[in-house]
C-alpha cells in the first residue's frame, strides 16, 4: 500500500501532466487533484450526530443536518450516514443534546 507522501508525489506528478495538455477541459482535473491533496495533509475529523431541539439530527463537527430526523431512524429504521456528507466527518455514534 502506498504511503501518503508517496500518493501526494504521484498526485502532483499527474496534475503536471495535466497541466501540460492546455486541454480546458482537464481543468476540473487539476481543482479535484488540489483538494485529494489539501485532503490528505488534514487530519482526519471524528464526530457524532446530535440530536437538536429533539428532532433534527447535526454533524458535531460543522452543524449541518444528516438529512434524517427522529422519525427516520427509530419508526422507519433509518440508517444515519457514516459520514457527514457536508464536511466528512467520521462519525462514531449520535447524542441527545
Amino acid at each position: 500500500m502506498m504511503s501518503n507522501v508517496e500518493i501526494i508525489r504521484w498526485l502532483e506528478s499527474l496534475k503536471s501532466e495535466i497541466g501540460k495538455q492546455n486541454n480546458h477541459y482537464l481543468w476540473n482535473y487539476e481543482e479535484a487533484i488540489d483538494n485529494a491533496i489539501e485532503a490528505l495533509y488534514t487530519e482526519p475529523k471524528i464526530g457524532v450526530w446530535v440530536l437538536k431541539q429533539g428532532w433534527d439530527y447535526c454533524c458535531s463537527c460543522c452543524g449541518e443536518e444528516s438529512g434524517l430526523d427522529e422519525t427516520d431512524v427509530f419508526v422507519y429504521g433509518m440508517k444515519l450516514p457514516n459520514y457527514c456528507p457536508n464536511c466528512g466527518a467520521k462519525m462514531e455514534s449520535r447524542k441527545n443534546e
